[in-house]
């Protein structure tokens, strides 16, 4: 500890640790120590997508920020970490139990599907991760945009679209509410290693609602073969598919 002006004789001086919980932090208060939203235990956790891994600190609200370095001894790390467990130490108002407000889930297989693509989004919206601006996202590093397996081709500058069609066709028919659906999408990935793994995909679907529910059916299929992906588990992933749904929105 250093003092910018010396105590005067007989001070008494009272330093508090971390793991005291009764320690004021000082810190405004967020959501979290306001009990307006989960309380999380701070330390260092590893997040995996796909085949690679990349370390955080979880803070006392659930978010996470990159790591810096690949030292959880280095400086900076400990100082954040500190900072963000003094102030969990001082969240007295809690709600749920700690570290259940949220979900974390690694997806481990290749290529990442639509669905995997969309959930990834929305975690770096829930944890304020700013994927197309900060200085951490590397456009070379598999994390990323990602590199064909083996190969040393960037894949940035990839890019995805989506041609969407509804249509009211019970209008033809006298019938109410049913609705004819069509999609075609088009993947383009860059770099010449990456580019056999361009691929189209289509859907037809037929929407209608029943006594509150959405009971539908979606043909799908793409122009990928299975020689060139492959199977995933013991799927193949670009076959044509035929699915029968009951829904219901809340």
């Amino acid at each position: 500890v250093t003092f910018k002006t010396a105590p005067a004789d007989g001070t008494q001086i009272e330093i508090y640790h971390s793991s005291q919980s009764g320690v004021y932090s000082g810190i405004p208060a967020s959501p979290a120590k306001l009990g307006l939203s989960g309380v999380y235990q701070p330390g260092f956790v590893t997040e995996t997508w796909g085949q690679n891994t990349r370390k955080y600190i979880q803070r006392h609200d659930g978010s996470r920020i990159a790591m810096y370095g690949t030292d959880e001894d280095d400086l900076r790390n400990l100082v954040i970490l500190e900072l963000e467990t003094r102030t969990y130490n001082n969240c007295i108002h809690l709600v749920g139990a700690v570290n259940q407000q949220r979900q974390y889930r690694a997806y481990r297989s290749l290529p990442i599907l639509e669905a995997q693509a969309k959930a990834q989004i929305e975690w770096y919206t829930t944890n304020n991760i700013d994927y197309q601006e900060r200085s951490d996202f590397d456009a070379e590093d598999a994390w990323t945009w990602g590199k064909a397996q083996g190969a040393g081709d960037s894949a940035k500058g990839t890019w995805y679209l989506s041609v969407d069609y509804d249509h009211d066709v019970g209008q033809y028919m006298g019938i109410n509410g049913l609705t004819a659906t069509l999609h075609y999408g088009r993947q383009e990935f860059e770099g010449s290693a990456n580019s056999p793994y361009d691929y189209s995909d289509y859907l037809v679907g037929l929407d209608k609602e029943v006594m509150g529910l959405n009971v539908g059916y979606n043909f799908t299929t793409t122009n990928q073969s299975q020689t060139t992906w492959g199977k995933v588990d013991g799927k193949y992933l670009g076959e044509t598919r035929h699915v029968f749904y009951v829904a219901k929105e809340f």
